[in-house]
């Protein structure tokens, strides 16, 4: 599956509907279900409100596969460059959850939910690159 969305927060719902069709399709299980659709929802939801300024008009591209047991998925945008694996910054996770700033977790949650993350810059593009095996050895698609 590959699709372009909208920049804006809007596109959330749609993108979660498209994600578990394409879950339901591939046979994922449900703890990878879940960790693509929180995956998915912060990469967009950052590229859609930082890289894009969430510009109606700008797509954000999302591509979901399946071989071999897992499970890969690819945001890309057109936005300036930027590598949220080394240039966001680090949470503080040693504060108590009161006293945290609101976000800055979306990395860190990509980088606990899949079992492997990459980031290049291709074609004038931004593009992350997800992959998580499936529990059972999931399906194709």
């Amino acid at each position: 599956m590959r699709k372009a969305y909208p920049a804006t927060l809007e596109s959330l719902e749609q993108i979660a509907l498209d994600a578990d069709a394409f879950c339901a399709e591939s046979g994922a299980d449900s703890a990878a279900a879940f960790a693509l659709n929180l995956c998915l929802e912060e990469v967009f939801a950052n590229c859609a409100s930082y890289g894009c300024g969430l510009d109606p008009k700008q797509k954000i591209e999302i591509s979901l596969s399946a071989r071999g047991g897992e499970i890969f998925a690819e945001v890309s945008d057109s936005a300036r460059a930027f590598d949220p694996l080394t240039q966001a910054p680090s949470p503080d996770l040693s504060a108590d959850a009161d006293s945290r700033s609101v976000g800055g977790l979306g990395v860190f949650l990509v980088k606990k939910y899949m079992d492997e993350v990459s980031y290049r810059r291709e074609g004038g593009k931004n593009v992350l690159s997800m992959r998580r095996k499936l529990a059972g050895g999931g399906g194709e698609k």
